[in-house]
């Protein structure tokens, strides 16, 4: 899972030279590959996401990470993700 740190590393390498286009197509592979596993979290836990601790914590998770995401897309220049309903924004 990707670590607010390397989200924080990735920040500073847009502003010191890395290009913006990877940054954002990486963000991109990232989200993708993070919304098939919120997928797979939700179908895996149904009714019991309310009540499982293992279930809150993987979807806290996720979330953390999709707004992690989300701000170094934007950071990039990129459209950001809509972390609700796990899609890329327009």
């Amino acid at each position: 899972m990707l670590r607010p740190w390397f989200v924080v590393l990735c920040v500073a390498s847009i502003n010191c030279g890395v290009p913006k286009d990877f940054v954002k197509q990486e963000s991109h592979n990232a989200f993708n590959n993070a919304s098939s596993v919120a997928a797979h979290v939700k179908a895996k836990c149904g009714d019991a996401a309310a009540t499982d601790e293992n279930c809150k914590q993987a979807s806290d998770k996720l979330g953390q990470l999709c707004h992690s995401l989300d701000e170094l897309s934007k950071h990039a220049g990129g459209t950001g993700f809509d972390c609700a309903a796990w899609k890329e924004n327009p």
